[in-house]
């Protein structure tokens, strides 16, 4: 049967880890509990069992043989490719010997056993072709009683057995004593752990204690070199927060002064209206009204849009994040809608290329002042030659966990050495516009708060593309 005598090398030192028996490798480590770590499942097997535990076995078998009054009783341990036996029943003529290892072939009854992980009880194996070829029935073992054995995290340590050569029904009294006595050995190889791990932690304590006693000497000059860097920090950041506030109040400022100056134009509304009275007066009112009435209205337009901005700027600024389901078709459509009024918006194709179901998560708010910038912006400055056909074109899709939205038109595009500007605050890329110069840095700002980031690509003459990138 290809039998091979194993012995195990004695470990008599467990320096803080558990030391191992590997072959002619060296010991490897490993901390144990009776939940067995995971790190050290895997080397449940090259654990020793010591002699106390192998004495004490060796009194359950030959108990167990002499009760059952059958020739033969052991307890097994399986590895990976074979099985050894650990002690087996004390008899004038033994078929085993402790130490014993045998080559796994599925065929013997602690495999099968161990397969099933729960009592097997064979009364007459030659009545049964399933047990053709195990080689225990060449040593005439026909009958089998046995129990596999687990260590506490369930994982197979081996075998109890009996085994008998004679028909035998064993009864269940004895199928309950084996189980009893399996029951005991677990508790072995459990207590036999937590024992390995109490060793390796007296001594963990003892080198621990030593480093400690190490570690409080150099406590003492690090909390005092951590003070004194903890309070060059509380300075650092208490002067930070005085340029701080100084920088919020410059901004409160700047908002508050430059939406007071932006009332300037109201001035020269007032005074084309003194002119129009005037004119009036003179009866030639009729010939400059239209021309006075037009100057007001751009002159209003261009203040609303001005303060607008400045508001935007200072609402996102300041507001927290409102997030809520949003169906994007539905607010883009709003927004166009708000944007009718601008002057030649008739003559655009808007070309809304998302689904009615399409629904995204963010903050409505700045989404709409985001889009409104941007095709405000599109129509502006678009070009409404008749064989251009103008077209601003919006598209949204979800990938990868991002949502991808673009602004598109063929209007007058932005020239190369502008288009790394033209996000900053109050920058203006045509000298033609009237604008306030904040638009497309509110734009930035908005995208920067819900966590995006906002892209162009432009060829002047041509068109632009606004692409904007929001997590979802």
């Amino acid at each position: 049967m290809g039998k091979e005598i194993f012995k195990y090398e004695q470990s008599v030192d467990f320096p803080s880890r558990l030391k191992i028996h590997q072959n002619k490798e060296e010991n490897e480590t490993a901390p144990l509990t009776p939940t067995i770590p995971l790190e050290f499942e895997n080397r449940l097997n090259q654990i020793l069992i010591p002699e106390e535990l192998i004495e004490k076995w060796q009194k359950i078998v030959d108990l167990i043989a002499d009760i059952l009054k059958v020739p033969e009783c052991m307890v097994t341990r399986f590895f990976r490719d074979d099985i050894e036996i650990i002690t087996t029943h004390n008899s004038p003529a033994p078929l085993f010997k402790a130490g014993e290892r045998f080559q796994k072939l599925d065929k013997f009854y602690c495999e099968i056993a161990v397969q099933k992980r729960k009592l097997l009880m064979v009364p007459n194996a030659l009545k049964d072709p399933f047990w053709e070829g195990n080689p225990d029935l060449d040593l005439n073992l026909i009958a089998y009683l046995g129990v596999p054995v687990f260590w506490p995290n369930k994982k197979i340590f081996g075998t109890l057995c009996a085994l008998d050569n004679k028909e035998n029904h064993f009864s269940k009294t004895q199928e309950h004593l084996l189980k009893e006595l399996k029951y005991s050995i677990e508790r072995d190889l459990k207590f036999h752990l937590q024992y390995l791990e109490l060793e390796s932690a007296k001594k963990a304590l003892l080198i621990s204690n030593k480093k400690l006693e190490e570690n409080n000497k150099k406590l003492g000059q690090r909390i005092k070199e951590r003070t004194r860097h903890l309070k060059s920090t509380n300075d650092y950041l208490k002067e930070q927060n005085k340029k701080l506030e100084k920088a919020n109040g410059e901004l409160d400022k700047f908002v508050y002064s430059a939406s007071h100056d932006l009332k300037a134009p109201l001035t020269s509304v007032q005074g084309l209206i003194e002119l129009l009275k005037l004119d009036t007066q003179k009866g030639c009112g009729e010939k400059n009204s239209n021309l006075y009435l037009e100057m007001m209205e751009k002159s209003i337009f261009n203040l609303q849009g001005v303060i607008g901005d400045i508001l935007n700027y200072a609402k996102n600024a300041r507001e927290k994040l409102q997030l809520e389901k949003i169906p994007l078709r539905e607010m883009v459509v709003e927004v166009i809608n708000d944007l009718k009024f601008m002057k030649k918006v008739d003559k655009i194709t808007f070309k809304i290329k998302i689904d009615p179901d399409f629904i995204i998560t963010s903050d409505v708010n700045r989404l709409k002042v985001i889009f409104y910038n941007l095709i405000s912006n599109a129509i502006i400055y678009h070009n409404l030659s008749p064989d251009n056909h103008p077209f601003i074109r919006i598209e949204a899709e979800k990938t990868k966990g991002k949502l991808l939205i673009s602004v598109a038109d063929n209007g007058q595009g932005i020239e190369q050495s502008q288009q790394g500007k033209i996000f900053q605050m109050f920058y203006r890329a045509s000298i033609n516009s009237n604008g306030s110069g904040l638009g497309l840095y509110i734009v930035k700002e908005s995208v920067a708060k819900l966590k995006g980031k906002v892209s162009v690509n432009s060829v002047y003459g041509r068109g632009s593309t606004f692409i904007i990138e929001l997590p979802q």
